[in-house]
């Protein structure tokens, strides 16, 4: 018995799916790459892991952090909830600006 996209079918999909698997690694690789670079060799950053504690970036960490960030859609225009400490540092060290406005405080 055959699986439902078997045989020359499955080969359509693999190679578009490997290929956005691999941008997506080479996406988190640049991010990690970026953040490390801009801490410096070693440097740790405060507040990274889920418990708030430091530690050298990775990429998954790096996401993690954003992990619970909410957009709100208002009649004035999308709003961003209002980012931690560790969420504005990680912009900053990536040299991200943030492209709405946030909640106010």
């Amino acid at each position: 018995m055959q699986p439902a996209l078997g045989g020359c079918a499955a080969q359509h999909f693999d190679g578009p799916l490997v290929a956005v698997i691999g941008i997506a690694l080479l996406i988190f690789g640049l991010i990690e790459a970026e953040l490390r670079a801009a801490l410096g060799p070693g440097v740790p950053l405060p507040g990274i892991l889920p418990e708030g504690r430091a530690a050298i970036p990775t990429a998954r960490a790096a996401r993690a952090a954003f992990d619970g960030l909410h957009l709100t859609y208002t009649p004035a225009g999308p709003v961003l909830d209002r980012l931690s400490r560790v969420q504005r540092t990680i912009l900053a060290l990536l040299n991200i600006r943030l492209p709405w406005p946030e909640k106010p405080a």
